[in-house]
Order: C-alpha cells, then sequence, then structure tokens
C-alpha cells in the first residue's frame, strides 16, 4: 500500500495550489460490526431428538474515527483516513465441536466440554475524492464524486477448546485493495442565515477494489500435532456499498454533522469451514458519525 499512499499525497499536493479554500476534519464513530460466522456448535446428545446449537461471534459497539483534508476550488478535493478496531470474546460449555476444519481434525471422536473465542476486525482505509457541487431549486445541492479508495482489512479468529484432546487454532482472514469509487452527495437546506444554515444530508457511495485475501489456519494440539490448512489465497474484486445520512449544522467557519452510516463489505470473510465450506460472508459496519469541520 506504500505506492498507493504516495500517489494520494502527490495528487493533493498537485491540487492544493489551485485550492481557493482548505478545511480540515475529524469524524468521531461509534460502530458495530456484523458478520454471521459460527465458530462451533453444541449437541444436547438428547434422545430421541438432538438439538444442535451454533454459537456465533457478536461484536458490540465501539468506537473509531475518521481525518482528513478538503481543498476547495473550481472542483472540490479531499483526501482521509478511516480507522475502526473491535474484537468480540466468548465462552461456551458441553458437548462441543469446532467448525473450522483444524479443529475438527484435530477432535478425533469425543466432544470437547469447554471453548473460549477471541476474534478481532482491524479496518484501515483511504480515501481521495474528487467533486463538484450543483445547486438545484435553490434549496437542492448535489454533488457527484468520483475518486479512489485502498487499504486493508485484517481479521482473526482464535479459539481454543478442552477435553480429552484439547486445542488451539488460530485463523486469519487479512484484505487488502485498491480501486475506483463513485458518490452522490445531496444537501437539502432547511434554513440559512447570515451566518449559519442547517441541512439534511444524505450521501450513497459505492466502490469496487482489486482485492486480495491472504488466509491462514493453525491448529496446535495438546499432543504436540500440529494442523495446517492450506486452503490458498484469493484474488478477485470487492464490491462495497455506503450510506451516510444525517443532519448539519454551520456556523461561520465551523461545520458540524451528525449521522447515521453503514458500509456493506460483500464477500470480506473467505476462510474455510467444516460446516459450509468457504465462506463469502458480508462484513457490516454501521453506527453513529458525528464529523467537526473547520474551513480556513
Amino acid at each position: 500500500m506504500s505506492h498507493y499512499s504516495r500517489l494520494l499525497i502527490a495528487a493533493c499536493l498537485c491540487v492544493s495550489n489551485a485550492a481557493n479554500a482548505v478545511n480540515f476534519f475529524a469524524d468521531a464513530l461509534y460502530w458495530q460490526a456484523t458478520e454471521t460466522i459460527e465458530w462451533c456448535y453444541n449437541n444436547s446428545l438428547s434422545t430421541p431428538n438432538q438439538i444442535i446449537e451454533y454459537h456465533t461471534m457478536q461484536f458490540n459497539f465501539d468506537p473509531g474515527f475518521r481525518v482528513g483534508v478538503g481543498f476547495d476550488g473550481t472542483f472540490d478535493i479531499k483526501f482521509y483516513y478511516t480507522r475502526f478496531y473491535t474484537k468480540s470474546n466468548a465462552t461456551a460449555s458441553g458437548n462441543l465441536v469446532s467448525t473450522y476444519l483444524g479443529g475438527k481434525l484435530a477432535q478425533s471422536s469425543t466432544f470437547f466440554h469447554s471453548g473460549q473465542l477471541a476474534a478481532t476486525i482491524n479496518f484501515n482505509m483511504f480515501d481521495l475524492d474528487l467533486s463538484k457541487g450543483f445547486t438545484v431549486a435553490n434549496s437542492l445541492v448535489l454533488r457527484p464524486v468520483i475518486g479512489l479508495r485502498g487499504g486493508w482489512i485484517d481479521q482473526s479468529v482464535d479459539t481454543s477448546f478442552r477435553g480429552s484432546t484439547s486445542i488451539s487454532e488460530y485463523v486469519t482472514n487479512n484484505f487488502r485493495g485498491i480501486g475506483p469509487k463513485a458518490a452522490i452527495e445531496t444537501q437539502w437546506w432547511l434554513k440559512r442565515t447570515k451566518n449559519s444554515r442547517w441541512n439534511i444530508f444524505a450521501d450513497f457511495t459505492g466502490s469496487y477494489l482489486w482485492g486480495y485475501w491472504q488466509i491462514t489456519d493453525v491448529t496446535y494440539q495438546s499432543t504436540g500435532a500440529q494442523v495446517h490448512i492450506n486452503s490458498g489465497n484469493r484474488t478477485f474484486g470487492a464490491i462495497t456499498l455506503q450510506a451516510l445520512v444525517g443532519l448539519e449544522f454551520a456556523y461561520k467557519c465551523l461545520d458540524v454533522q451528525l449521522g447515521y452510516e453503514i458500509v456493506d463489505w460483500f464477500n470480506q470473510f473467505q476462510v474455510l469451514d467444516d460446516g459450509t465450506g468457504a465462506h463469502d460472508n458480508d462484513l457490516i459496519l454501521q453506527g453513529l458519525t458525528l464529523q467537526l469541520a473547520y474551513r480556513f
């Protein structure tokens, strides 16, 4: 990603001389990640009917941030970085079976009695936007946007199980990608005075990143044996859809925005498991976004 970062910085430096105004902005994010991934299941062993209960990873709301700089001129330019980190911890007990292939192979013919999960999502993304606003009907502003998006999403799923044989399994699903994006940003003016204004805004974005996934799965047994699952890396396009809707207040050079944001990263989780084979689960990030911007 170093070449991508240099390209973005060079582009910003080239256009800064033509900019009439500069603004800096920072977003406080309070998001929740959703990714439907089962890490184990419990078999009731009851007769005559057995009950199979799957345990799914659950993420809480966690803070993140977005920081950037904008240049206003004939065309407006923004460069910004988004960072979000979240984790999930869980325990289970009963007659357990690991859903991941390494744990299943190491389990032999008995059940595990207890299990623990520690999973993380480390989201880092850079965006470079080029846009121009058009006023429609004196109260509505439409702003088409084209740009580049690139970055990385590292995910880990670490599980451990105890039974007649105890295991620790470490699974990673690390993504790198870069590609074009397009968006339409809208503003509806509610109230305007000499020094202030109130707006409703709605932004909709799509991107297509050429993606590369590096996947690992290693299981360590209490007997000293190891299981390595070589599933192969993935290289294909990653599609994302994003929406941000909220309320904006501006006073002189200060802008404040509060909105609800949702981002869907299609087919982001690509790990193999014993139950369904290859995964293609979406990663959804959603929650509140509060932006403070100051224009010079």
